[in-house]
């Protein structure tokens, strides 16, 4: 009798470790059932932020999604994950350093373009600067004619009509520079000639006294 206590039944031994064993394994799903039950929470409220325009949640997403086990993969592919979260880093270095190069590019050729374009506007000035001062030096040398030899010609109206225009194309503060520079009687007729505005424009970023000067000579040629 007291060796049937003593020995264990080998069936009811078999049980006892198979029941040792569902413990640990219980707990291990119940840990990964909360893990996908917070996973999914999260997933929720990212989304909820996400659709109200609170948040963009799209980055955080398609940084973990690729990164599941199991279902990483086929979860990629229906959210459309795009490529680069789901290379390795090496792979991502490779593609950072591409997309630093394709900048890199792209701003070389903006800067070929814009030089391109300020060599074309340069030239353009250039040529504007020697036609403006070929008209100046024609209506200035009229104006050492005497006085019954001063009735312009087809071509000095066509010339001071051009200076003209011109004038009134540039910024107030080169014209002012320029106009400072000029002779005082032809810088009179250029300024009686432009729109009061424009000429109000240019008077105000010139030296006071020149200014005050002409002004006083515009004043008296309109009495």
């Amino acid at each position: 009798m007291a060796e049937d206590r003593n020995v264990q039944d080998p069936i009811d031994e078999g049980k006892g470790k198979r029941k040792e064993k569902k413990k640990p394994e219980s707990k291990g799903l119940r840990r990964l059932m909360l893990l996908l039950f917070l996973l999914v929470g999260v997933a929720g409220a990212a989304i909820g932020l996400q659709f109200s325009g609170v948040w963009d949640a799209r980055p955080l997403l398609y940084s973990i999604v690729p990164k599941l086990p199991y279902v990483g993969d086929q979860l990629s592919d229906l959210m459309d994950v795009p490529e680069v979260y789901t290379m390795t880093v090496e792979e991502r270095r490779r593609y950072e350093l591409r997309l630093w190069e394709d900048r890199l590019t792209e701003k070389e050729l903006s800067l070929d373009e814009m030089e391109r374009r300020l060599k074309a506007l340069s030239s353009d000035l250039s040529a504007r600067k020697d036609s403006l001062e070929l008209a100046e030096a024609r209506i200035a040398s009229m104006d050492q004619k005497p006085e019954s030899e001063k009735e312009l010609s087809e071509i000095e109206k066509a010339d001071f009509e051009r200076v003209v225009r011109t004038y009134q194309e540039i910024s107030a503060r080169r014209a002012a520079k320029i106009v400072e520079s000029l002779d005082p009687s032809l810088a009179v007729k250029i300024l009686r000639a432009l729109p009061e505005d424009d000429s109000a424009k240019i008077l105000g970023r010139m030296d006071a006294a020149k200014a005050a000067w002409l002004t006083e000579q515009l004043a008296s040629k309109k009495r």
